[in-house]
């Protein structure tokens, strides 16, 4: 169960600690961003079963990630 905490999708491993501003003061993992076929199908995951996170890709919790770089 997702568990209202914040996840993040796990693309690139070794870039998750690389944070880039995705708009304005909106940071994101630069390893959690995922090709368009592969995001498309964890969208349709979504859609199927909101509760669950899909099965494929990792996710990551954001409390296990460095914001310091950015807060």
């Amino acid at each position: 169960m997702r568990g209202g905490l914040c996840w993040y999708s796990v693309g690139n491993a070794d870039k998750l600690d690389t944070l880039v501003d995705a708009d304005t003061d909106l940071y994101i993992p630069l390893g959690s961003c995922l090709t368009p076929t592969i995001a498309f199908k964890v969208i349709e995951d979504f859609f199927r079963n909101p509760l669950i996170k899909s099965e494929i890709v990792e996710w990551v919790n954001a409390d296990h990630l460095d914001w310091a770089a950015v807060y």
